[in-house]
C-alpha cells in the first residue's frame, strides 16, 4: 500500500473567515480542504494537495497545520523532509496553491504563527532549536531570521499576546 493511499488525518484548523476546514494527513503527506456546513455540522472534501516536492521518496509524515490570521496563507510541516510546506489560500473558495517549502529544523512537529501574522516559530523535535521565520506578506513565503536553543523534544509552541 502506497503512503498516498493511507491518509491518516492528524490535525485540523478552521479558516478565519470562510466556511472551510483544513486537515493535515499524517501518513498521506497532504492537506485536505473541506467545505463546512455549519448548520448540519458536516464536511465535504474539495481538495487534497501534497506537502512534499515531486520526486521525494524518503520517509515522511505530517503533523500540525495552521492558517495565518489573515486567512491568506496555510502552513504544514514535513517530518522527514524537514520542511514547512507553504500555500496561498484562494479568498473566494479556500482552495490551496502550493508556493514552496522552507527548510525547517529536523522533525518540525509543532509551530505557531504570531497574532499579527508576521512571524512563524517552528520547533525541531530532534534538534532542540526553535526556528524563527518572517512571513512575506505578499507571497506567504518564509525567511529564517534566527534560531534559539530550547531543548529536545518540544511538543508545543504557543504564542500568547500579553496585555498592552
Amino acid at each position: 500500500m502506497s503512503p498516498q493511499s493511507r491518509v491518516g488525518p492528524r490535525h485540523f484548523c478552521f479558516h478565519p473567515s470562510l466556511n472551510v476546514v483544513y486537515c493535515s494527513n499524517e501518513q498521506g503527506c497532504s492537506v485536505t480542504g473541506y467545505n463546512l456546513d455549519a448548520a448540519a455540522g458536516t464536511l465535504t472534501a474539495f481538495q487534497t494537495i501534497s506537502t512534499l516536492p515531486g520526486g521525494y521518496a524518503g520517509p515522511n509524515s505530517c503533523a500540525q497545520i495552521q492558517v495565518d490570521p489573515s486567512g491568506r496563507f496555510l502552513y504544514a510541516p514535513n517530518r522527514g523532509h524537514d520542511s514547512l510546506a507553504c500555500y496561498r489560500v484562494n479568498p473566494d473558495d479556500g482552495r490551496l496553491e502550493f508556493t514552496g517549502h522552507a527548510d525547517a529544523e529536523p522533525t518540525p512537529r509543532v509551530f505557531s504563527i504570531d497574532p499579527q501574522g508576521r512571524f512563524l516559530y517552528s520547533a525541531g523535535l530532534e534538534s532542540g532549536r526553535l526556528a524563527a521565520f518572517s512571513i512575506d506578506q505578499d507571497t506567504g513565503g518564509l525567511e529564517r531570521v534566527n534560531n534559539y536553543p530550547i531543548g529536545r523534544g518540544a511538543m508545543w509552541v504557543l504564542i500568547a499576546q500579553l496585555g498592552e
